[in-house]
């Protein structure tokens, strides 16, 4: 019955800029990228959808100081901790972890400060 309610993964098409953001700022494989989001929107529904439009506002021309708000504006959206659980989701703790997710994890981890905010 979970195809009836929810559509199955793998069906929820990232934004660009998050497949960019994933794979040139934490590494993650094109793949990872994608299973990543499905996670983050199954994790968080109403607010992927705030995600997508902060990352859609960020593919669009426009000044400079209008791109740092809108980045600031997406460092509150998506948060360090959203992140990690969506990819805790892809490999659960307990059970043998996926190596691309452990990795993805670390390199998040390294753009995090000591009160768990974005650096």
């Amino acid at each position: 019955m979970r195809g009836v309610l929810r559509p199955p993964r793998g069906t929820h098409q990232p934004p660009a800029l998050w497949q960019v953001v994933c794979e040139s700022r934490f590494g993650a494989s094109p793949r990872l990228a994608g299973e990543l989001w499905d996670s983050y929107v199954e994790t968080y529904p109403h607010t992927s959808r705030t995600t997508r439009f902060e990352l859609d506002r960020l593919s669009t021309q426009c000044p400079d100081w209008a791109v740092e708000q809108r980045v600031r504006r997406l460092a509150e959206v998506v948060t360090p901790q959203d992140l990690l659980t969506a990819a805790q989701r892809l490999s659960p703790e307990g059970c043998p972890r996926r190596r691309d997710v452990r990795a993805f994890e670390e390199t998040v981890l390294r753009h995090v400060n000591e009160a768990g905010d974005w650096r």
